[in-house]
């Protein structure tokens, strides 16, 4: 009696913890199989593309998930605003998951983090607009004022374990985004972890010092060179904050809580005019071209 007694108080406790394990496994599998199949050109597209689809009267669902603020000072036209911190509250405005979308920030950042969990939770037609709303106004484009309405349908169903881990990071994002400036990489006392996503010819071409190399399309498959300890400070970065961003929303949602991205990728460092190490010796012949 006493051993079975012990028993049951064993698998009382262990419960929960098959139950939390399972939970977890859905999103583990459902981060893998986006991993393995990200969009080609991750899904960016280019002011000049919006607007030719525009343009042709091609049917478009246009998200701006800046704040209210923001949004009101002027949008794309035909955008409505949903804020990115209550993406996954109202997508009875996003009623097909097949549907063709494009979301909108200020500069492209939070769109891609916008445009990632909702591929996660199985939308098929996601693009995000490169630079963002500063893109479209830079290229002096009409932009509206005034709010755009759009009426709610039933919002898809959606794996119950995947939706709370998404509802979890999109709510509980931190003010600037998860964002972090390269200067004040530059300038951190005690370095994190630094993981650049970009492609291997990216990186022949030179990286922050310290970094590991891990591509973005292989991220989710190369779990092994993640840290083991997911309280460790990491900072993802790539070419110019994209990839960056869909690598820091896995981490995220694979329990890691100290994650940034690197604002502008590697082109923001050299802007500030930054170093990086591996850079290939010019040869004389590039010498002589990049003269001529």
């Amino acid at each position: 009696m006493k051993k079975f007694f012990i028993l049951l108080v064993v698998l009382l406790f262990a419960f929960p913890m098959l139950t939390v394990t399972a939970q977890d496994q859905a999103v583990v599998d459902r981060l893998e199989e986006l991993g393995n199949n990200l969009p080609r050109g991750y899904g960016l597209i280019d002011v000049d593309t919006l607007n030719a689809m525009l343009t042709a009267g091609q049917e478009l669902l246009l998200v701006d998930v800046r704040q209210p603020e923001e949004y009101a000072e002027g949008h794309v036209p035909g955008a409505f605003n949903i804020p990115i911190r209550e993406l996954s509250q109202h997508l009875d405005l996003l009623p097909n998951l097949n549907a063709s979308i494009v979301i909108i920030c200020k500069g492209g950042g939070r769109a891609m983090l916008a445009g990632t969990t909702l591929q996660i939770l199985g939308y098929t037609g996601i693009n995000v607009l490169k630079g963002g709303f500063d893109a479209w106004a830079g290229e002096e484009l009409p932009a509206e004022m005034d709010a755009v309405v759009v009426e709610a349908g039933a919002a898809p169903e959606f794996d119950p374990d995947v939706f709370a881990a998404v509802d979890d990071y999109l709510t509980n994002i931190p003010e600037g985004y998860g964002l972090m400036g390269a200067t004040i990489l530059a300038g951190l006392r005690t370095e994190p972890v630094l993981i650049d996503v970009r492609s291997d010819d990216e990186w022949n071409q030179g990286y922050i010092d310290g970094a590991e190399h891990i591509w973005i399309n292989e991220f989710m498959t190369r779990q092994d060179e993640w840290p083991a300890d997911k309280d460790t400070p990491i900072v993802v970065y790539c070419q110019s904050g994209y990839r960056g961003a869909i690598a820091s929303v896995f981490l995220h949602l694979m329990g890691y809580t100290d994650v940034n991205n690197l604002a502008g990728g590697v082109n923001s460092w050299l802007r500030a005019e930054l170093t990086l190490v591996g850079v290939p010796e010019a040869t004389p012949e590039a010498t002589a071209q990049a003269g001529s």
